[in-house]
């Protein structure tokens, strides 16, 4: 667990423990990210370290609460940039977290939540984000879309969509960040399958 003293930190210490922890964890896998490069790069002692995060677990989870906040501004400066449209929209985030991928500097990070823990879709879009009007991401998308672009029926509708949408961003990401896809193949791939949900299943 990342620790309230990490937070209690002058922005100027955390920022320079953040850039450490990003140099170590570049191109790196989870097993060789080394704790004494980290603290030597960001000019603490070892026992600070262990005074701000219990093990190296919390550097990972450090830098995916740095990306989720990245993530949250793009999902919703796409939503408005799009007139909210959904589809066009989520299409622009999942490109956005591609180029973030191949820019290694969440790559490793991203590669190891998806490798050692259960990335669950609707907590993620959940959780609270830090800004003034203090409403969930979910609640923000949800406002954005513009309802008249679809047939939605009720609040239900909308997070049925999302939860899809989401689900199958999460599921071909795994197949980028895993299983070392072309991310531009798998990005033509997921156009053609928003296609195929947008119009439907069946012959009008």
């Amino acid at each position: 667990m990342i620790k309230q003293t990490y937070y209690n930190l002058p922005s100027d210490k955390r920022e320079r423990i953040m850039k450490a922890i990003v140099k170590e964890t570049e191109s790196k896998s989870y097993d060789k990210i080394s704790i004494n490069k980290i603290v030597k790069d960001a000019g603490i002692s070892r026992g600070s370290f262990y005074q701000y995060f219990d093990d190296k677990w919390d550097l990972l989870i450090l830098m995916l609460k740095d990306f989720y906040i990245r993530v949250s501004r793009e999902c919703i400066d796409a939503l408005k940039s799009s007139g909210g449209d959904i589809f066009g929209a989520s299409e622009k985030v999942f490109r956005f977290v591609i180029v973030e991928y191949y820019s290694e500097k969440y790559g490793s990070a991203l590669k190891t939540l998806f490798l050692h823990s259960n990335v669950n879709t609707v907590e993620f879009l959940k959780r609270k984000r830090d800004n003034e009007c203090g409403k969930s991401l979910l609640d923000e998308i949800k406002e954005l879309i513009n309802r008249d672009m679809y047939n939605i029926t009720g609040e239900a509708s909308i997070e049925y969509i999302i939860t899809i949408l989401t689900s199958l961003m999460m599921r071909l990401w795994f197949e980028v960040f895993v299983l070392d896809k072309d991310g531009e193949e798998i990005c033509r791939e997921l156009s053609c399958m928003f296609l195929i949900i947008k119009h439907g299943f069946s012959r009008r």
